[in-house]
């Protein structure tokens, strides 16, 4: 019999550390979670199970809900069946960014429109001042 320990940090206040009994059998399946970025809250089935990166938490086989808690607001969940005797593995990213950690192409382009939007708002600030001078 293995025990899982299962904790989560609250900014401020001692580890909250939940401990519970789960049988290793034929029946027994495995969770890994990772998030981009590291540390985020995970919550399986309504319950908090810790702060990723999550390794091989043992469960009993069968279909879960698992959840990511982004900038402590974005929540993000996937329904995810676990098999007996595998191991599954879970990915969250936070919003805009893909697997690698980068932000999307839509993201690149409207943080790129807004630099030249800003640009070009400030070069007609400067360009009708420039005019009021020369007259």
């Amino acid at each position: 019999m293995h025990r899982i320990m299962l904790a989560t940090l609250v900014a401020f206040t001692p580890t909250l550390v939940l401990a519970a009994e789960v049988e290793e059998t034929e029946s027994t399946a495995y969770l890994n979670v990772n998030t981009v970025p590291d540390g985020i809250e995970i919550v399986v089935d309504n319950e908090i199970v810790g702060l990723t990166p999550i390794s091989r938490m043992t469960f009993p086989a069968g279909k879960y809900s698992v959840g990511a808690l982004f900038h402590g607001w974005e929540r993000v969940e996937k329904d995810v069946t676990l098999e007996a005797g595998t191991t599954t593995d879970v990915r969250f990213y936070s919003v805009g960014e893909d697997e690698k950690g980068w932000f999307s192409e839509r993201d690149a382009l409207i943080g790129f429109a807004a630099v030249w939007g800003i640009a070009g708002i400030s070069f007609l600030i400067w360009f009708t001042t420039a005019l009021g001078d020369i007259e």
